[in-house]
């Protein structure tokens, strides 16, 4: 079984995008609580 260079390149990107998805998700959810943190502290 012969890995075309094409094919490893490719493989080796979709981790790490689904890796960078989850990432920017994670990342948004953590701003959304800090800037909920920020409202409540300004609010009170």
């Amino acid at each position: 079984m012969l890995i075309k260079p094409k094919d490893l390149v490719q493989s080796l990107k979709g981790p790490s995008q689904y890796g960078h998805n989850i990432q920017k998700k994670v990342q948004k959810k953590l701003d959304n609580v800090q800037l909920g943190l920020i409202l409540s502290h300004v609010r009170s």
